[in-house]
């Protein structure tokens, strides 16, 4: 994504992005991607490096593609 507005960058909407996932039932809101992540990570070391490693190998282009799927749902 090419923008100089660095609020509208892909790593600012991966920072800010909401997972849908709690962190237990009494929380407020869902945890944040990059958090939900490191939970699954601790729970599963093998499983947050399965899913690291599927996003390395993702195109460029694919990621562009969902953040502004996801920005205009």
């Amino acid at each position: 994504m090419a923008t100089r507005d660095k609020g509208r960058s892909l790593e600012t909407y991966a920072q800010r992005a909401r997972s849908g996932l709690y962190r237990n039932p009494s929380s407020p809101q869902p945890m944040r991607t990059l958090e939900a992540l490191a939970e699954a990570q601790k729970l599963s070391p093998s499983a947050g490096g399965y899913w690291l490693q599927r996003l390395a190998a993702m195109p460029a282009d694919a990621c562009q593609t969902i953040t502004r799927a996801c920005r205009t749902a």
